[in-house]
């Protein structure tokens, strides 16, 4: 699967976030997207789905978030399977944030499935070694979670640590893909 990252620099104040809900291995996910680009992907157990909407809002404060048919309907099931990744092909990423957040955020993308780093690697990879609050909070603040694999960071002695959408879908990720 390859990723395409681009940062949202676009003067419009009145776009559109379509979402959708799915059921996937992890649990169920809310999955946005704005034309051809993943905006957003929450994962929610329960009746969080409300808290993960708002979070969303949040984040694109300036859009109207609207339930529909999202564009990633079509490979959400691909998409999370560790055998047909290679098929899913090509996948648009747009996320807005701060320069650090965004350089965190492109950091994440190079760990390779299957691997770990702690945060102290990221903030290295960054050239901010002294910055590692700040990478762990924007890798807390990563919006498309499992694609923007905020999942593969672990803190230094070795502990999984915790994970924005729970600790134990954080080890289910970290199991599919053979680290645990």
């Amino acid at each position: 699967m390859k990723l395409k990252f681009k940062e949202f620099n676009s003067p419009k104040d009145n776009i559109e976030i379509a979402y959708s809900v799915h059921k996937t291995a992890f649990g169920n996910c809310v999955i946005g997207n704005y034309g051809d680009s993943i905006t957003n992907l929450h994962f929610y157990s329960n009746g969080d789905k409300e808290k993960v909407l708002s979070v969303i809002n949040k984040y694109w404060h300036n859009a109207s978030v609207v339930e529909g048919k999202s564009k990633s309907k079509n490979f959400i099931d691909q998409l999370f399977s560790k055998l047909s990744n290679d098929k899913v092909g090509s996948i648009n990423l747009l996320v807005k944030g701060t320069k650090f957040q965004i350089s965190v955020w492109r950091a994440l993308l190079k760990i390779k499935n299957g691997k770990v780093v702690t945060y102290s690697d990221i903030a290295q990879s960054i050239e901010k070694p002294n910055a590692l609050r700040a990478v762990g909070t924007a890798v807390g603040a990563n919006p498309i979670a499992y694609l923007i694999p905020c999942h593969r960071v672990i803190k230094k002695n070795g502990e999984t640590g915790n994970y924005r959408w729970g600790t134990d879908v954080k080890i289910k990720m970290l199991t599919q893909e053979g680290v645990l």
